[in-house]
């Protein structure tokens, strides 16, 4: 039998199931389920037979003296949650009740909430048949009864935004803290950049944000500011992706292709690229070409593709390639860049050859998803661009 926890706050009628899930967490009765795992945290929903369901946040501290500095003074993520529940206790339907506090002996820290049914913002805005007006009529003056309890959230996104029955009610508060201008405009700003990945239209996303402003006595600076850094934070992101792009991953399996460096999508398979470039090499005589570029389209069954093959014959165009990257590497990034959608055209693999360092050469293989992609393969390249 394992020690028992080490409790801090929290009814009885609460402590008995954590108790229990923490002896045995495969009890049917509690109907345990895991719904989110990270690094240094487990989300864990419990269903007591009888009770209402709750949530446990199992956090567990880093080391080294930063993190002891952090719980010093009180800011470590399980502090800042509780804190966060806590100062909006007083606050009807805009976050979970707070429920209890406790340690494992192996020296997690537990905060148990109560359970929000409901879809978050997120999934409702990516519903097909979602009234996108509707769900996010309400969330302007949630915020604004957010900032007037003097909470900022910290992490701010529609994934943390629940739509309960009674209306938004805000979740995952481990960076939470006392409410500035600052943090207020960072806040908003964080939303707003959220919003804009998933396409949320500019005026609905400032009107959402005039709305968390109303009766605060903001000015237009504020706004401004709360726009500039929305702008900052999708550029930050912009960067981080195009530069995640170039690394291996499960979406991007490196490129064994002649000798050559690049990437390729895992669901474009090599045995599929080797085909689309011997089609390619076969039908080299009818390919369009220019000066330092060939273009061919090859057809396999119902999928059209076009390969772009480029020489960087100078060296000035070389050293130019080489700061700014061979157009094969810079098509490859534009495909994963989230502020660039691929309108049909997606990039499916890389591919460049370096001499000292330079791109000499570089090849990159696009599949055309547009209507009728197919049929206008057969016409001149004059008739197609008109």
């Amino acid at each position: 039998m394992k020690p028992a926890l080490s409790w801090h706050e929290g009814a009885e009628s609460i402590r008995d199931p954590v108790e229990t899930w923490w002896q045995d967490p495969d009890t049917p009765a509690l109907n345990a389920r895991l719904i989110a795992r990270s690094r240094h945290r487990r989300v864990i929903h419990l269903q007591p037979h009888g009770q209402a369901a709750i949530i446990v946040k199992c956090f567990r501290d880093k080391s080294g003296p930063l993190a002891w500095i952090q719980r010093a003074l009180g800011r470590a993520p399980w502090q800042r949650e509780r804190w966060g529940l806590k100062a909006l206790a007083g606050v009807s339907n805009l976050s979970p009740t707070f429920l209890g506090l406790t340690r494992t002996p192996e020296g997690e820290t537990w905060v148990i909430s109560a359970f929000i049914p409901g879809p978050s913002l997120w999934a409702t805005l990516n519903t097909d048949n979602g009234d996108r007006a509707l769900a996010l009529a309400p969330c302007g003056s949630a915020l604004a009864r957010l900032h007037r309890a003097g909470v900022a959230h910290g992490d701010l996104h529609p994934d943390n935004i629940l739509l309960g029955e009674s209306g938004p009610i805000l979740i995952d508060f481990q960076r939470s803290s006392k409410r500035r201008r600052r943090t207020r405009t960072d806040d908003l700003a964080r939303l707003d950049f959220s919003l804009a990945l998933i396409a949320v239209p500019e005026d609905e996303r400032h009107h959402l944000i005039d709305q968390a402003l109303a009766g605060e006595g903001h000015t237009a600076r504020e706004r401004t500011m709360i726009l500039r850094r929305s702008r900052q934070l999708a550029d930050q992101h912009r960067k981080i992706r195009m530069r995640h792009s170039l690394r291996p991953s499960d979406e991007r399996a490196p490129l064994q292709w002649e000798r050559s460096r690049g990437l390729r999508r895992v669901d474009f398979s090599e045995d599929e690229l080797r085909l689309v470039l011997q089609k390619s090499r076969e039908t080299g005589l009818a390919a369009e070409r220019r000066s330092d570029m060939t273009t061919t389209s090859v057809q396999t069954g119902e999928r059209l593709f076009c390969i772009y093959e480029q020489r960087a014959g100078s060296a000035l165009g070389r050293l130019r390639q080489g700061l700014l990257g061979s157009p094969a590497r810079r098509a490859w990034q534009k495909a994963h860049d989230p502020q660039a959608p691929e309108d049909g055209l997606r990039t499916l693999a890389f591919s460049e050859r370096r001499v000292l360092g330079l791109p000499v050469s570089s090849l990159w293989v696009v599949e055309d998803r547009t209507a009728g992609a197919i049929s206008r393969m057969g016409e001149e390249p004059e008739k197609q661009a008109g």
